[in-house]
Parts: C-alpha cells; structure tokens; sequence
C-alpha cells in the first residue's frame, strides 16, 4: 500500500526535488527573493481582509448601537421560510 493510498509505494526518486518543487518564476532573481514576494502579497491580502470586514463590522455594531428601533421593526419583517433558501 502506498502513502496515499492503494498502490505500490513511491521510490524516493519519484518524489519532486525542491529545485522542481518551488521553481523560481522569471520576474525574481532567486528563490530567497520570490520567497518575500510570496509573504509580502500574502499579508497584504490579510491586512485587506481585516480592514474590510473590520469596517463591515464596526458600522454594523455603530448602526446598530445607534438605531435599535429600527433594527428592532425589520426584525418583524423577515420571513423564516425564504431567508435560508436565498443565501
């Protein structure tokens, strides 16, 4: 039985060598390079996200400080029954 599943085992050289494994694209000058690319866009994407639903959240939690009578009257309006099948 092999790793992932049924089959023979895999021989050591059919594993991918890291050179195959990560190779270096040809905008970079090497993998250390391509490397804090990576990271860089990695956390700029969270850094987005967090503002993003941060905002979302904080005007949600302000209008909602701000004006429960209204959240409390649309409250009455939502139907049940046609909510879940719409999302």
């Amino acid at each position: 039985m092999g790793p992932t599943g049924p089959g023979p085992p895999l021989a050591r050289s059919s594993l991918p060598s890291v050179s195959t494994a990560q190779p270096l694209a040809h905008q970079f000058d090497d993998v250390a390079q391509q490397r804090r690319a990576v990271s860089l866009g990695m956390w700029a994407f969270l850094l987005n996200e967090v503002m993003f639903f941060g905002g979302l959240f904080a005007a949600y939690a302000i209008y909602r400080v701000l004006y429960p009578h209204a959240f409390h009257d649309g409250s009455h309006h939502l139907d049940a029954m046609i909510g879940p099948p719409r999302s």
